[in-house]
């Protein structure tokens, strides 16, 4: 499970503006979104699971502690 997977991002349709609110980790499986309206909201799933892992393990790299010397 990624650092994000539960972290909720919302996605407008573009046919009628209806708000879908779904969590990082169901659009990291899903590629399209169909709206109430008939229209559906297209997802690149992969660029998407590419630019997440990349900004978690940026996030790794960042260290745990600091320590000051002074």
């Amino acid at each position: 499970m990624g650092l994000f997977d539960s972290e909720i991002i919302d996605l407008d349709c573009p046919g009628c503006g209806h708000k879908h609110s779904k969590t990082i980790g169901w659009i990291k499986t899903h590629s399209e979104i169909p709206c109430q309206c008939g229209a559906t909201i297209n997802l690149d799933k992969d660029q998407f699971v590419r630019d997440i892992d990349k900004v978690e393990k940026e996030l790794d790299s960042i260290p745990r502690e600091i320590k000051i010397d002074l």
